[in-house]
């Protein structure tokens, strides 16, 4: 029985779940390969081809959560009246998300190209790597649901420096006083989510909750920052012809209908993970990594 078209499914709905998808998928490898089942081997090309999908459910997902500010903009954009004006205030009050995001993933990149992550993972036995990425982020999140929130003034005065050093609330986030250490924070954290068990949805959503951000505005940064590394491994894999093979054969009629469907739930689980941030509940999440952290041990 050939085991990849599961294996592409299973990657496709854990992808929007803040645990690590690769995790779960090498380990239901392993298992389904010791039954004796056959699977051509995954490829680099293939794991990057299949972002695809998760792009669209990114997209799809941030357009319904956050509707009514991409209908202003939209507004600002196409009504003639008043249009520079309209997109210069819109701009004002968006910028920093977009300096965030590209600031954050340069430090992720540059991580990656210095190897950093890989030797803390080359640190690590094997066999334990991605139990105890499992339980880091486990962790991560039972700390940030735990986490306060700012208060309000302080959102609103994101990225701006206090008058004094007392006027920076208790047990504040650290962006509040340095908007380059919140995004140096992200950058860190997405970084070191290349060690395997450490989800980045998940490393990234728990670094912006732990500097004090909403948990609303935490997952869209989150996914944002996913949207922009993912796109540009996408890119590079459908560059070469391994991607673009790896994309054909994802277009055929079994295939599509398998990832429409995988996608469609991977879309319900996103929005689920919005309600689960908005009640402040993700510590359902760590729950769930350490019994899974329990059972890779034993695999």
């Amino acid at each position: 029985m050939n085991i990849l078209p599961l294996l592409i499914i299973t990657q496709i709905i854990l992808e929007s779940l803040p645990i690590s998808s690769s995790a779960h998928v090498n380990a239901l490898e392993r298992i389904l390969r010791s039954w004796e089942h056959l699977a051509p081997p995954r490829t680099e090309a293939l794991d990057h081809i299949l972002h695809i999908p998760t792009l669209f459910i990114i997209g799809a997902v941030l357009i319904m959560v956050h509707y009514e500010i991409i209908k202003k903009g939209w507004r600002a954009i196409v009504q003639p009246e008043g249009r520079v004006h309209r997109v210069r205030i819109l701009w004002k009050t968006k910028w920093r998300t977009f300096a965030v995001v590209w600031g954050a993933t340069c430090i992720t990149l540059l991580l990656y190209y210095l190897k950093i992550p890989q030797r803390v993972y080359g640190c690590i036995p094997e066999q334990w790597a991605v139990p105890v990425g499992f339980m880091v982020t486990a962790e991560l999140f039972l700390v940030a649901s735990r986490r306060r929130l700012l208060p309000t003034q302080e959102r609103r005065n994101f990225g701006r420096l206090p008058a004094t050093h007392s006027d920076v609330p208790a047990q504040a986030g650290i962006h509040t006083s340095s908007p380059f250490l919140f995004t140096l924070s992200l950058g860190i954290a997405q970084g070191f989510a290349l060690v395997p068990g450490i989800s980045r949805f998940g490393a990234t959503l728990c670094a912006s909750l732990l500097c004090g951000v909403r948990p609303r505005r935490a997952v869209t940064l989150s996914l944002l920052l996913q949207f922009v590394l993912m796109g540009g491994a996408t890119i590079r894999a459908l560059l070469t012809p391994v991607g673009r093979s790896t994309l054909a054969f994802l277009l055929t009629p079994i295939m599509l209908l398998s990832v429409v469907l995988a996608s469609y739930v991977a879309g319900v689980l996103l929005l689920y993970v919005y309600r689960l941030a908005q009640r402040r509940k993700l510590y359902y999440v760590a729950y769930y990594l350490m019994v899974a952290a329990v059972v890779s041990t034993l695999l």
